[in-house]
């Protein structure tokens, strides 16, 4: 014989009252258990369910059972060939069996309760503990570019998260939206193999190169996806999914104007650098010229030492990635430093150190250019 309860609400100690065929039984929403009409009272087992609170246990009761009654826990009908019951320890009372399982038991799974008298046919009742409400808990914590203006041929945004998102349809969750809130069509450049970091908590967003290249073709046909002087926001819709499934707190929504477009490299001669002195752990910091992408600054610009060793520690970008600061692991030395920049950063518009965006790669004066930039000063 077969019987199902559901477990009924979030409380510490959830009541059903369970019946045999010839038993009707009713459930108070709040978890307390009814008066049941049955004809024949001394068939009415009770099952309480409690979840281990305070020190207390987790554990099944069947209560209106003969203390000698066996009541193994499965998680598939027992009915099946060789299924083995849950592990756990049982306990006689003067009411019944109580159920202790050695692992706790998860929501939204089916469990097959058998009560086995001696002298009677089993009978398996099956229920499940409701999983808890999903609350949300992901939000976005930064989107880079940070600037309120940004050139009309940017290549990208890195959207920051507080925790791993999903990943598999993230075009569905972002649009660019022009100055009226409505969707521009096909902005960006959806890709199959998303841009990911390791803990799925920055998305890198490209715009279709093909929209911002001159003479391309897309650009040709579909036009430049930003244009100088229009207001645009990037917004992130709440129907994004976490790793585990829950949405996110809030859409959020950045807006800039678009500017005139960048086409020149940054000059790492023209950056400003203001040193600290030495024997201490000020902050050195690095001024450039204009916006640069944060997550080449922080990866791919270092200080090497008077030794030649790369100096560590906390880094800083603000200032709309105008600035980074660098605050050492051990005191400044006196002597001569050099800063390296590796020329694949970036500007906003995809302009590397070594070359800008907008170059013919096929032309033969194009030169393949140096690996690193260097530029020294002295810390006094």
């Amino acid at each position: 014989m077969f019987a199902r309860i559901q477990i009924v609400g979030f409380q510490v100690c959830v009541a059903i009252l369970l019946a045999c065929v010839s038993c009707q039984a009713q459930v108070s929403f709040d978890g307390i258990v009814a008066e049941t009409d049955s004809v024949d009272a001394e068939n009415k087992i009770s099952v309480v369910y409690h979840r281990p609170y305070e020190g207390t246990p987790e554990r099944v009761v069947a209560t209106g059972v003969r203390p000698s009654t066996r009541i193994p826990l499965y998680t598939q009908s027992p009915d099946k060939a060789d299924i083995p019951p849950i592990f756990g320890r049982a306990e006689r009372t003067e009411s019944g069996t109580e159920f202790y399982p050695r692992f706790p038991l998860q929501a939204g799974i089916s469990y097959y309760l058998e009560i086995r008298e001696r002298d009677a046919e089993p009978t398996v009742f099956t229920f499940s503990i409701p999983k808890p409400p999903v609350k949300p808990v992901a939000t976005v914590t930064q989107i880079f570019p940070s600037a309120s203006k940004l050139p009309e041929n940017l290549l990208k945004f890195y959207i920051h998260f507080s925790h791993p998102m999903s990943s598999g349809d993230v075009y569905r969750h972002v649009q660019l939206l022009d100055a009226n809130d409505l969707p521009i069509e096909l902005p960006f450049l959806e890709l199959g193999e998303e841009l990911w970091d390791s803990e799925q908590r920055r998305l890198t967003l490209l715009f279709d190169p093909g929209r911002i290249k001159s003479g391309l073709m897309p650009r040709r046909e579909s036009g430049a996806v930003l244009e100088e002087g229009k207001r645009y926001t990037l917004e992130i819709r709440d129907t994004w999914k976490d790793a585990d499934s829950r949405p996110l707190k809030k859409s959020y929504r950045k807006s800039f104007t678009a500017i005139a477009g960048d086409g020149k490299s940054p000059v790492v001669e023209n950056w400003g650098i203001k040193t600290p002195d030495a024997e201490t752990l000020a902050p050195l910091e690095i001024h450039f010229e204009e916006s640069l992408d944060e997550a080449l600054v922080q990866r791919v610009i270092h200080i090497l030492d008077p030794e030649g060793k790369r100096v560590d520690g906390d880094r800083v970008v603000d200032q709309s990635e105008t600035r980074l600061r660098i605050s050492p692991t051990h005191l400044w030395k006196v002597g001569r430093y050099q800063l390296r920049v590796e020329s694949v950063l970036e500007d906003l518009a995809g302009n590397s150190v070594g070359r800008p965006f907008e170059v013919d790669l096929e032309a033969s004066e194009h030169e393949r250019p140096e690996r690193y930039v260097y530029r020294s000063f002295q810390i006094r």
